[in-house]
């Protein structure tokens, strides 16, 4: 006799034997109870849940000669021959395979005869979603108006692919994922009745891993079962779905945390050759610091992370070596890394790049802010005085001291109370081993609070656009140096009569041509990022450079492009790529021109319209360009 798959032999035959679907069972049975059976019905949820057994043993139910208490016998002619397949007036169709609307029109015509054998004739349709348009509106009147003897049951795992005039005519009832602690009774009992040597954590790690399924979770008992000799272990199973076990996963994870590039290199070679998917990998990765960060927030992980002892006692040691944010941030990351692991001709190396540039973002002190305590009382502290990896991105390297515009924030320094003219390291980027202080210099005069008039002599005139700046070193605005920034009117000055004054192709700085040819290559760089989003906001703006500010001018109507490249990220991405391109550190501003101010700087246009630009400007020739 050939072998049966486990999760046949163990599909439940009656309502009692249906795990954790109540909500599901109560009504069906007490339908059978009272005599009110619908005439059709949605089965939808995710897969395993038991969607397709349930639609079996209701159609046993209401065509059992023996019903006991809403529950089918399986002893009479009927469930017999329902559950050996061979009863014609139980029909059970795939929708994936017969979604034509042939195939729907040829069951309308046959539900119109009366059953043969039983009370009522069941059609089951698994899969509903995937039939076709025409088959929908083929089976629309008959599922309305259907004979008083035909019952249509439609499974599905996706109902939103179902039309409304479908599901308006059925009764609809959602399966929900199986919890932890069932599937794994449900394991143990097989496992007894086969006498399978398996741990109880293998067997939590299989319904963890069938994430509320219960046939992917015996389908894997059925595997360990025949695959792995002697007894079923957590770390054997692992080994044999190919995922990476508990004590590879916390010295990866430590090896990140620590910024070790010589510890985490050799561990990708391991994870490489042991022939493990690098994007399922990322995956389980970012997992694993999930269950790190779930350490850190909740003072008791085990309710929501199961785990084995050593396992909890890894991740709360990991807890306390970075803080709340910088594990989000890395976290962000390595979703981030997995998009770009899919298109990547060599994974290898974006996977080992990818994750060397998530460690030079972490700050260098990252200690958690409330440490936790294992094994003996004693408190976890990072301890870390690896070098820094920062060197690896030169564009965030933080320059001399006099090369960094003082540029303070009045509204930061009044919140945290701090004295003017202090750069507060950025927790964001990374710094360097010595600490640099910036003192302020003598001409220097102190900063007013904001509640404050500031006592000045010269009055500053107002501005016809707004403005954010960002400086890749310091995010603090000094509020003289910000008003410096924005005080003369875009339209007078920007604007010069003679090209030599113009700060865009004035000499000693950058020429017209220059300019829109660097500023076509940062956006060729977000293409190759990814930042698709920022690159269709940031091009519509004009740009110019003075030689320390870089300006993005956008029109009154170009509101939402404007909020775009003001965000913070935008800011940041823009800032690096700036820096880069013209080798020193460049402060981004975005700013939105009224109606009655001019467009200012340069746009990524085409070549031919730059030259005549250009000739227009040499020869005094106007010209207007229509868009």
């Amino acid at each position: 006799m050939a072998r049966i798959a486990y999760y046949r032999e163990w599909r439940p035959q009656n309502f009692d034997e249906v795990v954790a679907q109540e909500q599901v069972v109560f009504p069906l049975r007490q339908s059978i109870v009272k005599g009110e059976v619908g005439h059709a019905y949605l089965f939808t949820g995710t897969r395993g849940t038991g969607k397709t057994s349930l639609a079996r043993i209701y159609a046993k139910a209401v065509n059992c000669l023996d019903i006991r208490n809403g529950n089918p016998c399986n002893q009479c002619a009927i469930c017999n021959a329902i559950n050996d397949g061979s009863l014609l007036d139980v029909v059970e169709m795939d929708a994936a395979s017969h979604n034509s609307v042939d195939n729907i029109r040829r069951m309308a015509d046959e539900v119109l005869f009366a059953p043969v054998t039983a009370r009522y004739k069941v059609y089951i349709i698994d899969e509903a979603h995937m039939l076709s348009g025409g088959a929908f509106n083929a089976l629309l009147k008959t599922l309305e108006e259907p004979p008083a003897h035909a019952i249509f049951i439609l499974a599905t795992t996706e109902p939103h692919r179902i039309p409304a005039t479908i599901i308006s005519r059925c009764q609809r009832y959602d399966f929900r994922r199986i919890p932890l602690d069932e599937v794994t009774e449900r394991l143990r009992l097989i496992a007894d009745n086969y006498q399978i040597d398996v741990t109880d954590d293998a067997l939590r790690t299989m319904a963890h891993l069938a994430e509320g399924t219960l046939r992917d979770a015996i389908s894997l008992l059925d595997q360990a079962s025949t695959g792995i000799e002697g007894q079923i272990t957590r770390d054997a199973l692992l080994d044999l779905v190919g995922l990476m076990d508990d004590e590879f996963m916390a010295e990866l994870a430590e090896a990140l945390l620590l910024k070790r590039v010589d510890r985490l290199l050799p561990l990708i070679s391991q994870l490489m050759m042991s022939g493990r998917d690098l994007v399922q990998s990322v995956i389980d990765i970012a997992r694993y610091l999930r269950n790190v960060l779930i350490c850190q927030i909740t003072s008791r992980p085990e309710e929501m992370i199961q785990v084995t002892g050593r396992t909890m006692r890894d991740l709360r040691r990991l807890a306390g070596l970075i803080d709340r944010k910088s594990l989000i941030t890395l976290i962000q990351g390595l979703s981030a890394l997995l998009g770009e692991l899919r298109w990547s001709p060599d994974l290898r190396m974006s996977l080992e790049i990818g994750l060397m540039r998530l460690m030079g973002e972490i700050p260098q002190t990252t200690c958690a802010e409330d440490p936790l305590t294992v094994d003996e009382g004693v408190p976890i502290t990072s301890g870390v005085s690896e070098p820094d990896i920062s060197e690896i991105e030169p564009a965030q390297t933080v320059p001399e001291p006099e090369e960094i515009p003082s540029v303070i924030d009045p509204e930061t320094v009044s919140a945290k109370g701090e004295t003017p003219g202090t750069v507060d390291e950025d927790p964001a980027m990374p710094v360097a081993k010595d600490s640099v202080e910036f003192a302020p210099t003598p001409s220097e005069e102190p900063i007013p609070s904001p509640r404050e008039e500031p006592d000045r002599e010269q009055t500053v005139p107002a501005t016809n656009g707004e403005a954010h700046a960002y400086d890749p070193v310091d995010d603090s605005v000094d509020e003289d140096s910000a008003e410096d920034l924005i005080a003369e009117d875009p339209a007078e000055d920007l604007i010069a009569e003679d090209p030599a004054e113009d700060p865009i192709v004035r000499e000693g700085v950058m020429e017209h041509d220059q300019l829109i040819n660097s500023w076509q290559h940062i956006l060729d760089q977000l293409i190759e990022l990814g930042h698709i989003d920022i690159l269709i906001m940031a091009r519509s703006s004009h740009v110019s450079y003075d030689g320390t500010n870089w300006y993005l001018s956008f029109d009154s109507s170009m509101q939402s492009q404007y909020e775009r490249c003001s965000m913070p990220d935008a800011v940041r991405i823009l800032s690096r790529l700036v820096s880069e391109e013209m080798k020193q550190p460049v402060t981004i501003i975005t700013r939105i021109n009224n109606d009655n101010t001019a467009k200012t700087g340069a746009t990524a246009e085409p070549e031919w319209l730059s030259r005549i630009r250009k000739v227009c400007r040499e020869t005094d020739v106007p010209l207007e360009v229509e868009e």
